[in-house]
C-alpha cells in the first residue's frame, strides 16, 4: 500500500501490529503473508494471502482474504474481494461471514484450504471434460450436451 501521509503509514503499521497480536499463530505461519489495504468502502483493512502469490503494481495479490473491523470483537472476511465465503463454505455468496478473534486464524486457514480444494476439483473436472472431448473427437463420437 502506498501512503499519502506519515500519519497514514503509522495507522497502517498500528493496524498490522494489532492484527498480528490477535492471531500470532497465523502471523508465524510461513505459508501466509499479511498486509494492509485501503478502499473507500471499508477504509483501512488487513488482507491475508499465500506466500509466493504474484502482486500487481499496487502491491495487491490476485487472491486474498480481506479482514474488516480489526480490533473489534467481530470480523468480516471476504475472499478475493468479490467471492465471499459463508462459514459453511459455499462460494459465490454476496455477504461476508463474521467470526470472533478466537476463530479468526483457524477460519482464514480453513477458507484457504477449502478454496484450494475447490479450485483443484474444478480444474480436475475441466481437464476430465477436455480429455473426453478430445477422445470423442479423435474417435469420431458425438458427446451428449
Amino acid at each position: 500500500m502506498k501512503y499519502k501521509t506519515l500519519s497514514e503509514q503509522h495507522q497502517a503499521e498500528e493496524l498490522l501490529d494489532r492484527f498480528k497480536k490477535l492471531v500470532p499463530n497465523l502471523a508465524a505461519d510461513t505459508r501466509f503473508r499479511i498486509n494492509v489495504g485501503y478502499n473507500e468502502i471499508n477504509g483501512m483493512h488487513i488482507f491475508v494471502y499465500l506466500a509466493g502469490t504474484n502482486l500487481d503494481e499496487n502491491g495487491m495479490p490476485s487472491q486474498y482474504i480481506k479482514v474488516i473491523n480489526v480490533g473489534e470483537d467481530c470480523f468480516h472476511l471476504h475472499f478475493c474481494g468479490f467471492i465471499i465465503m459463508y462459514g459453511c463454505g459455499i462460494p459465490g455468496a454476496w455477504h461476508p461471514f463474521s467470526v470472533t478473534s478466537g476463530e479468526l486464524a483457524e477460519t482464514i486457514i480453513w477458507v484457504w484450504e477449502t478454496r484450494i480444494a475447490y479450485v483443484k476439483a474444478f480444474v480436475a473436472a475441466v481437464e476430465s471434460q477436455q480429455r473426453r472431448v478430445r477422445e470423442a473427437f479423435i474417435g469420431g463420437q458425438s458427446l451428449p450436451l
